[in-house]
């Protein structure tokens, strides 16, 4: 991962940082609450990885690292932080002429922590901590301490014993929305590093997708809604051929996360997962979405901010017709979805145990 190098001075003029900035907008306000942290964090990152090395933006991605709190993001943090020093040893004249900006971010990363329960493991804390130690020599400073006392033990591998650590016997339902997202979300991704062709994945990805969705968005009366609409950039990097099969299923599953009623975008991850050969996959998913879509008898009515349709006529029958043409899943003999399922439910019943 490579983060810039400079700072660029028209981010005015990127979708991202706009997008980015609405969100932060709602810092200590009374819509704090609703601050969509992954998307700080979606759109912070691609403004460092892409765009400019802001210290604004790297103090949103510090923010988002420590709401979301899991070991994903401080991981990249600490990457964040490592790159700094190593511009510093550089001699970068961009970031020598940042030291109080560094000083000062870092002095934010300690005091959140410490006031903090953090989920991540102690190596990571320690590479933190030495890489600070290494900082108050190239900036000639002293910072606070980090309190190891809450550091949190590393979390299991394991989806079942990992659950166990962070929700514990509370009813799955009982979470927010972000949380109920990350918790499917990190079950389908481990399940995913396991083994790419497991099918459980695909019910966990839709789940975290679409499980706490009970109505559509509000719309006004051209049927207009809220929702942003994912840009050109986002859909030309799901589309770039990746050398990495698992990390593009994860591109694509974490972007839909973050934007559920993009349909189009789900047929995109379907042509992807033909593409690939992963027919199981593909079958299970274009059942599971239509399932979703004919819950709601006006999807097809529904417009984006921009006034896109939200569900396009061409996509709503991918889905439907497509699912009608598989009946092989609802023959009176066990199918690979039915045993996927019951697993599934099997995976949940083990959950709700722990």
């Amino acid at each position: 991962m490579y983060f810039c190098d400079q700072l660029k001075n028209n981010l005015d003029e990127l979708q991202e940082f706009q997008l980015l900035e609405d969100e932060m907008s709602k810092y200590k306000t009374l819509n704090h609450e609703n601050i969509s942290w992954d998307k700080v964090y979606q759109y912070s990152q691609f403004i460092l990885l892409n765009h400019s090395l802001d210290f604004k933006i790297c103090n949103y991605f510090l923010l988002s690292c420590f709401n979301l709190n899991n070991e994903e993001c401080f991981e990249k943090l600490l990457l964040l932080f490592q790159h700094l020093k190593k511009l510093i040893d550089e001699n970068n004249a961009y970031i020598l002429a940042q030291k109080r900006k560094i000083q000062n971010f870092i002095q934010n990363f300690i005091q959140e922590y410490n006031k903090t329960k953090v989920l991540i493991s102690s190596e990571i804390v320690n590479q933190f901590i030495t890489l600070f130690s290494e900082f108050e020599n190239l900036l000639s400073c002293n910072f606070a301490k980090i309190k190891i006392a809450q550091v949190a033990p590393q979390l299991p591998k394991s989806p079942v014993t990992q659950v166990s650590v962070n929700i514990r016997s509370d009813n799955i339902n009982s979470l927010n929305e972000r949380e109920y997202k990350n918790f499917y979300q990190k079950l389908a991704f481990e399940l995913l590093e396991e083994d790419e062709n497991n099918l459980n994945i695909y019910a966990l990805f839709t789940q975290a997708m679409w499980g706490k969705i009970r109505c559509l968005p509000e719309c006004n009366n051209e049927k207009i809604t809220k929702i942003r609409k994912p840009d050109a950039d986002i859909i030309r990097i799901l589309l770039s051929d990746k050398e990495n099969d698992i990390e593009h299923i994860k591109c694509f599953m974490h972007e839909l996360i973050l934007n559920p009623f993009w349909i189009e975008g789900v047929q995109l991850f379907c042509d992807f997962l033909e593409k690939k050969k992963k027919n199981k996959q593909l079958d299970i998913l274009i059942i599971l979405t239509s399932d979703f879509i004919s819950k709601f008898d006006t999807i097809e009515l529904l417009r984006f901010q921009n006034g896109d349709f939200i569900c396009k006529e061409e996509v709503y029958k991918y889905f439907v017709k497509s699912k009608e043409n598989k009946k092989s899943f609802f023959s009176s003999k066990k199918t690979d979805k039915e045993h996927t399922l019951q697993d599934f439910e099997q995976m949940l019943m083990n959950i709700d145990k722990e």
